[in-house]
């Protein structure tokens, strides 16, 4: 589906919300993963590996050339090993593929935000995790949108990606 620069979808996830005014987020992220062509933003809260399907989805398209910038918050302490092994084996194979942890000082910092920017043309921007539960199970709701929105969400993705409080996967301490 091609957007211009007003467009604007309602995305969700629950049986109660999906088909009734709300299109399934689990196939907006899979379509927009699949129609992304030069590079995908991803901002992530958490990483567990009932989200290893999204990487699965992801890692074709990596193979094809995009570009890749991932931020996840506190990898350190909330992605389990065998997401971080999987990171750090697209970090390595891929060098065009950045992801970050965001590692802030303080502890009441957190990068809560849930957004998938594809070619800076086309965003999803919600409250789902990218975990079964949050793409599937759980009642979440956020927007797909494009044009100037879209692209400002990937410099604003970009920019913190510059913070030095985002540490490159395959520099991070996990213990």
């Amino acid at each position: 589906m091609t957007f211009d620069d007003t467009s604007a979808e309602l995305v969700a996830s629950g049986s109660n919300w999906v088909g009734y005014g709300a299109r399934s987020v689990d196939s907006a992220i899979r379509d927009l993963i699949r129609g992304t062509h030069e590079e995908l933003h991803l901002g992530i809260y958490t990483a567990s590996p009932r989200g290893l399907p999204v990487l699965d989805l992801i890692e074709p398209r990596v193979k094809l050339g995009i570009r890749v910038t991932a931020i996840i918050n506190r990898a350190s302490e909330f992605a389990q090993p065998v997401v971080i092994h999987r990171l750090r084996s697209l970090s390595t194979n891929f060098p065009y593929v950045k992801i970050y942890s965001f590692e802030p000082k303080s502890q009441l910092c957190n990068i809560h935000a849930k957004v998938a920017v594809g070619d800076r043309m086309n965003a999803i921007i919600g409250s789902a995790n990218l975990s079964r539960r949050g793409l599937i199970e759980n009642y979440e709701l956020g927007v797909r949108v494009s044009g100037v929105l879209a692209q400002k969400a990937a410099e604003l993705i970009d920019r913190l990606a510059r913070d030095p409080e985002c540490i490159p996967i395959l520099s991070l301490r996990v213990e």
